[in-house]
């Protein structure tokens, strides 16, 4: 319900910002690229508990994975159809877990505002979920699973990445195994997994002018200050920043669906922050 809601909400919001669709967890570039070596096989223990990974180079194993800090093991995505841009640009999915055992997890509120946590797995922690991930069928699933007669709805995707095989499994709108629903949703609230608020240390943040005071926004609007010289304005053609700058736009970008609207003079705007390797849609490169 918490999706549907954003969804609704965001597309509401068509009349503010120009909407498009938006493009599929699945045809975005650069997915699912792996590092063959080295590579992390989980353990065991002589005990049967699993211990933490030995790196080895590219031996292949029943859970392996690249345990590069950057790499992506997970992504869970809910996103797609018919959205504003800015809406687009700030998507962060659901659940990412990279080959460290650093996970990103992302809740929403009853109002809309967004929550970021970031979370650290060890090694068996890890390979349990991957391990459930195989135990509920996903390897055996179709790729595509939809419902062609519905248009402009989001999409479900979970993604695994490992050095022996990679996957992904997409729900538009129904027809999935009850399986995948269950696993889903385990998923998409974190998979147990606990975490502390995510601050990026650098973003890519652009500015989106929706509209003037000339037709009053209702809801909440927030007024900026410049910072350092920094207007709305000079953001439109998107900047890289970092600190409290950055801080004080992370805090509006996650203040409501699709980030606070912001009032800078006569004119309301409205903020994407695309975080290097986190984003769904990544930023331009520096």
């Amino acid at each position: 319900m918490r999706r549907l809601l954003v969804i609704m909400i965001s597309i509401g919001m068509c009349w503010l910002a120009a909407c498009s669709p938006a493009a599929t967890p699945e045809s975005q570039a650069g997915k699912g690229e792996l590092t063959a070596t080295p590579a992390v096989t989980a353990i065991s223990k002589g005990d049967g508990q699993m211990d933490r990974p030995e790196v080895e180079g590219g031996q292949m194993g029943a859970v392996t994975w690249d345990p590069a800090p950057d790499n992506v093991v997970i992504r869970v995505t809910n996103f797609g159809g018919l959205m504003p841009e800015f809406f687009a640009r700030n998507y962060i999915p659901e659940l990412l877990v990279y080959g460290d055992g650093r996970a990103i997890l992302v809740n929403y509120n009853d109002n809309g505002s967004r929550v970021v946590l970031q979370g650290q797995m060890d090694a068996t922690e890890l390979t349990a979920l991957l391990d459930r991930i195989e135990a509920s069928g996903f390897y055996g699933w179709d790729e595509r699973y939809e419902n062609p007669l519905v248009m402009d709805a989001s999409t479900k995707c979970i993604e695994v990445n490992l050095i022996d095989r990679q996957k992904q499994v997409c729900e538009y709108v129904e027809g999935a195994p009850e399986a995948f629903h269950s696993l889903f949703a385990y998923l998409e609230v974190g998979a147990g997994i606990e975490g502390s608020a995510f601050v990026p240390e650098q973003a890519f943040v652009t500015s989106f002018a929706i509209g003037t005071t000339e037709s009053p926004i209702s809801g909440m609007v927030l007024s900026w200050e410049p910072m350092d010289g920094l207007t709305m304005s000079d953001l439109q053609n998107g900047q890289w920043l970092e600190g409290d700058t950055l801080q004080q736009i992370w805090q509006m970008a996650n203040a409501g669906p699709g980030g606070a609207v912001i009032q800078e003079g006569s004119t309301y705007y409205q903020l994407s922050v695309q975080i290097p390797n986190v984003s769904l849609q990544e930023p331009p490169a520096q």
